[in-house]
């Protein structure tokens, strides 16, 4: 059973405007991807369609050449004439023909790459915020499913250039032979056209009802095949779910594509039967002038091969154009996603790379998330002063993480002022703000693909890459011990799916993390969660290297864990998006408030 997905935006119609637009948008995305293999796809192989009525005209007086000398009329050396030229159209033909599919091959395998190339950049570009909605997440999902649908764009309309091309050659021959052809093929085409666009319409409007149904049963999938999470599977039983999500959606969408398909192939039999009278008495045409004596038969074989050609030719131009309408939905939400802007320009203002620590102010702070009226922050005020190690604590969802992505702009603030050296945050380019900072997320990456050393330095790729320092940043996030005890050391692959790999733990995942934070060695530090899934022991030692490391720069740290809070120079506590409490360790123990009762609280469960 499928289930109606509400809050879809609602079905817009497409016109033939947009329908060229489409085709036309691309042919420019494969301009961009390979110019010159794209312009040599569409050349040649209209240059082969010239070529192959030539060759049948060329056959048609071989034949001709050949009856004659059999009766007495033509002297056999033009058979020879005949038979050279025929071979040479032959050969260019087939020149012709390898080299168009030496390009359109080619041109198929920088598609996929290059395509990924610039959507992964789109995405970039539009930033958190933006790829965060729901709406943008079913185009991403519809267009990561859908990229082939550009190739077949411009596949379809170098192919019907060429199919122009040859419909202008035969269509000439088929008017000068029986003008009351053409409007009878052309009629079946039109009618083959409009059933096509209604079913492919229905088709693209049930995908795109459903596009939240399928990513929900295709990620059920993805997680039976995943297995890290088949553990917990397993030993639940919780596969049966999931495989009940996956399987109720494909069996539902086969079910409801078998009833439309079906009523669309009634109708192109219909279609079809009429067709093939129109080609039977074209041929009967054909045929009785030749009993008349009309036309040779080298005639015959060229009008044969000219009326089927054209006959075919206006099939496949409808078969194309249907293709092609299909493709065009799907493209133009491409062109949405491709043509979609970010939440929120960009700044202009360039921050150099600041040798210290900045200062943060935030003035009456306050934001919701998008399409939520519920505030999340409500009117903060907080100064961070150059070179201050801070403490964020507070209950889960009391709004610490969402202070966090104000900071890195995923989002801009509701309502209120963030100051970084007494400039508005948005004002500055984000790169340039990017490179003055360092954030270790609680969810943050691993690159099981790469090795333990790639790991760390990419935390920072504008640094050259010297071991003695790669070496020193691992140390202090705790991590060289284990690292030096795998097989390949520092040029490990960190994944057992690898020849050669190993799987590290969690925590150890987690040092290597810190690592790379170490590494990047920014102004600003903020740390969310950074040692959730580290030993006390351990996260005492890197603690300690953190507070002396970082000295000098502005040190963020979200934690649960009082004890490695209790150190920073200030701690601020948290509360349904508000600072209700600040201070030192010291002043808020000696308050006994929020801050000392949880700490209080914390310390009793190690204790007892």
């Amino acid at each position: 059973m499928i289930v109606k997905m509400d809050g879809e935006e609602k079905e817009q119609k497409l016109g033939f405007g947009e329908f060229l637009s489409s085709a036309w948008w691309s042919i420019k995305i494969y301009w961009r991807i390979a110019p010159g293999l794209a312009f040599w796809s569409v050349v040649l192989g209209a240059s082969l369609e010239v070529f192959t009525l030539v060759n049948n005209f060329i056959f048609a007086k071989l034949i001709d050449a050949l009856v004659g000398v059999s009766q007495g009329t033509v002297e056999f050396v033009w058979v020879y004439y005949a038979v050279a030229i025929f071979f040479g159209v032959s050969v260019a033909r087939t020149a012709l023909g390898l080299a168009e599919n030496y390009s359109r091959r080619t041109l198929q395998m920088y598609s996929y790459p290059k395509f990924q190339e610039l959507l992964y950049k789109k995405l970039q570009e539009l930033g958190v915020a933006t790829l965060e909605q729901p709406k943008v997440n079913n185009l991403v999902a519809r267009t990561q499913q859908n990229w082939r649908m550009v190739e077949i764009q411009f596949q379809n309309a170098s192919t019907i250039i060429s199919i122009v091309v040859s419909l202008i050659g035969s269509g000439t021959v088929v008017m000068w032979f029986a003008p009351q052809l053409a409007p009878l093929l052309i009629v079946v085409s039109l009618q083959y056209i409009y059933f096509d666009r209604k079913y492919q319409k229905r088709v693209w409007s049930e995908d795109k009802r459903l596009t939240e149904n399928r990513r929900a049963a295709y990620d059920s999938s993805g997680m039976l095949q995943s297995p890290s999470q088949l553990q917990e599977l397993m030993i639940t039983g919780g596969s049966r779910i999931l495989e009940k999500k996956f399987l109720s959606f494909v069996d539902g969408w086969n079910d409801m594509m078998r009833k439309m398909r079906s009523a669309f192939y009634r109708k192109l039999v219909i279609l079809r039967v009429f067709r093939s009278s129109v080609e039977a008495y074209a041929d009967y045409l054909i045929i009785t002038r030749f009993l008349a004596k009309m036309i040779s038969i080298g005639d015959v074989t060229f009008y044969f091969r000219t009326v089927a050609g054209f006959a075919g030719d206006i099939q496949s131009l409808s078969d194309y154009y249907s293709s092609m309408f299909e493709s065009a939905l799907r493209v133009r939400e491409m062109r949405e996603l491709f043509e979609m802007g970010p939440d929120f320009e960009d700044g202009k203002k360039a921050m150099p790379v600041l040798s210290k620590g900045p200062g943060i102010k935030l003035h009456e702070v306050r934001f919701s998330y998008p399409n939520s009226k519920v505030e999340v922050i409500k009117g903060i005020n907080l100064v961070i002063r150059p070179g201050e190690k801070l403490a964020i604590v507070g209950h889960n969802g009391a709004g610490k993480t969402t202070l966090v992505k104000l900071l890195c702009r995923f989002y801009q603030v509701s309502g209120g002022e963030l100051l970084v050296e007494g400039t508005n945050i948005n004002d500055f380019k984000i790169e340039s703000w990017y490179r003055n900072m360092g954030v270790l997320f609680q969810d943050y990456n691993t690159y099981p693909h790469l090795t333990a050393t790639e790991n760390v330095v990419i935390g920072d790729l504008s640094k050259k890459i010297k071991m003695s320092e790669v070496k020193k940043y691992v140390k202090r996030a705790d991590a060289h011990a284990f690292i030096k005890e795998f097989e390949k050391g520092y040029d490990q692959i960190l994944s057992e799916k690898y020849k050669g790999g190993v799987r590290p733990s969690t925590g150890q995942w987690q040092k290597i993390a810190i690592a790379r934070f170490f590494y990047r060695d920014a102004p600003l530090v903020i740390f969310d969660e950074p040692t959730a899934a580290i030993d006390a022991v351990s996260e005492k030692k890197i603690f300690d290297k953190i507070y002396k490391f970082f000295e000098g720069k502005t040190v963020i740290i979200i934690s649960h864990r009082f004890s490695t809070v209790r150190n920073a120079d200030r701690i601020i506590v948290f509360e349904k998006g508000r600072i209700v409490e600040h201070g030192s360790h010291a002043e808020l123990m000696a308050i006994n408030g929020t801050y000392a009762k949880a700490f209080k609280l914390q310390a009793e469960g190690y204790t007892s």
